[in-house]
Order: structure tokens, then C-alpha cells, then sequence
């Protein structure tokens, strides 16, 4: 359920689950205030039902979620050839769209030198 705009993420991480459930905070924004003030929920969170952030409660279903909300990524084909780049950080910042592009291993003679941001 959704009252606003939404921004949907695949975050990459062997820890990424973890990492944003502490990041998000107890799924109700008054405990979340007590237990953990500077989750995103403690600060933006208004109800139980409207707090402010989700994210999946396990791998099945972040697998599920991300079938629905991104139907074209290819987890797998990810895993096999951009995880790889994002490992030794050639990646780089795109500011347009706000995400990280993998660089190619090794680049053409004629391609410029792009900026790594990690």
C-alpha cells in the first residue's frame, strides 16, 4: 500500500537486508522513535500502517517484490556480469539518474576515462 510517491531500490549488499531494516527502523514509528531515533521511520513514520519506508523481510520476498516492481532485471545475469564490477569498484556515479554504472573491466583504447565514486 502507497499514499505517495515511491521510489523503489535494489540495494546490493551481502548485509543489504540487515543494513536497511536497522536503516528503516521498528515497523512502528513510536517505537521507532524510542528504540531508534534517527531511523528513517523515527523521523518520517506517522502510524503504524503510514511509516513512511518498506523493505523486504527476507530474501523470498524481496525476490517476489522484485519481480513485480522491476519485471526486465535479471538477477541472475546480474550476478554473472555486473556484481562482479561492482566488487573491485569499477563503477562509476551517474548524477542524472542517481545510480552507480558498472565500467567494463577492461576498456576500449578509444573510450574516455570515466571517474570511479565509491
Amino acid at each position: 500500500m502507497m499514499s505517495g510517491e515511491t521510489e523503489a531500490l535494489v540495494l546490493a549488499h551481502s548485509q543489504a537486508l540487515q543494513r536497511w531494516r536497522d536503516l528503516m527502523g521498528p515497523t512502528k514509528p513510536s517505537l521507532a522513535q524510542s528504540l531508534a531515533p534517527d531511523s528513517i521511520r523515527a523521523l518520517h513514520g506517522l502510524t503504524d500502517t503510514r511509516n513512511a519506508v518498506h523493505g523486504s523481510g527476507c530474501e523470498a520476498g524481496f525476490l517476489m517484490e522484485m519481480d513485480i516492481l522491476f519485471p526486465d532485471f535479471n538477477i541472475q545475469q546480474w550476478y554473472q556480469t555486473e556484481e562482479p564490477l561492482f566488487r573491485v569498484g569499477r563503477v562509476s556515479f551517474c548524477e542524472h539518474s542517481l545510480t552507480h554504472r558498472p565500467l567494463a573491466l577492461h576498456p576500449e583504447p578509444h573510450q574516455e576515462k570515466l571517474s570511479m565514486s565509491l
